[in-house]
């Protein structure tokens, strides 16, 4: 996990899709909280941060509070053959 922290700080951008694992079990949540404040911490000292994905994103809310941390979250719509347009 420090090694993961320390390429975010040497940064100047950071983009991150992903959680590290399983974080809604307490016990495997640990990769994706640090990776999670060591992108705040970067966000703070002026990296551009971007969290990409509905589910990282979710990881992310609890252990972030710089402003400047961007989160993206995306969906894809799919129509499917039975639906009306």
């Amino acid at each position: 996990m420090a090694a993961f922290a320390a390429e975010v700080a040497s940064c100047r951008t950071v983009f991150w899709n992903g959680p590290m694992g399983r974080f809604e079990v307490p016990a495997f949540a640990r990769g994706t909280e640090a990776v999670a404040r060591a992108m705040d911490a970067a966000a703070t000292k002026g990296v551009v941060t971007v969290v990409g994905g509905g589910s990282t994103a979710r990881a992310c809310v609890p252990h972030c509070t710089c402003p400047l941390l961007l989160l993206h979250r995306s969906y894809i719509l799919h129509k499917r053959p039975h639906q009306a347009a």
